[in-house]
């Protein structure tokens, strides 16, 4: 078992590759966000952050900065309203974006038949689904234009099979898993990839 990367996958192995790259990356003040930026920055790839929390973010770009001696930009934004402008904002300051993680996830547990406030259900499918989407929809025009991009979308095993009390939850990533696969036929002839990857 391996809790960190190994030598083999080491990222520091595909610097020739990634380096001067520029990857956005969603839900990165912790976790797995966080650890796809350190990991890209290790790889020589310029970053740009965003989270709702500012102070975890100033952190992981202050570490960027004095660890591996990149560029790198802090974004505090929603993602499920604000994407056209974060695309923006990111493609002014560090130049057009190579790669897009959406990692921003919600997970919640509930009974469906007993939710009170089905928007507070709706809203996890807002983050997994909604936000991903907008996130690729506003890079597309940059992507296209040059002919290139890659997108990686966070998605979860659990969509394997059905799971009481993660109604929301299943269902937001099992669609946004579905919906990948589609866009990647239809983009996938322009030199644009799209995965979903089940971490665990």
């Amino acid at each position: 078992i391996h809790n960190d990367t190994y030598p083999f996958i080491s990222p520091s192995r595909y610097r020739s590759s990634l380096s001067g790259k520029v990857v956005l990356v969603t839900g990165a003040s912790r976790g797995i966000g966080r650890a796809t930026c350190l990991a890209f920055a290790q790889a020589g790839a310029h970053i740009a952050a965003v989270a709702r929390t500012t102070s975890a973010l100033d952190s992981l770009i202050s570490q960027i900065k004095s660890q591996y001696k990149l560029p790198a930009l802090a974004i505090t934004g929603n993602v499920v309203s604000d994407a056209t402008g974060i695309v923006k904002q990111v493609e002014e300051e560090l130049g057009p974006i190579d790669i897009l993680i959406n990692n921003a996830g919600k997970n919640r547990m509930s009974r469906f038949a007993e939710e009170k406030d089905f928007a507070t259900w709706w809203h996890v499918w807002e983050i997994n689904t909604l936000a991903p989407l907008a996130m690729i929809h506003a890079i597309l025009p940059s992507f296209r234009t040059r002919g290139h991009g890659t997108v990686i979308t966070l998605g979860t095993a659990v969509t394997d099979g059905p799971v009481p009390f993660l109604s929301s939850y299943i269902g937001s990533k099992a669609g946004i898993q579905k919906a990948i696969q589609v866009i990647d036929l239809e983009l996938k002839v322009q030199g644009i990839q799209n995965f979903v990857v089940h971490p665990g």
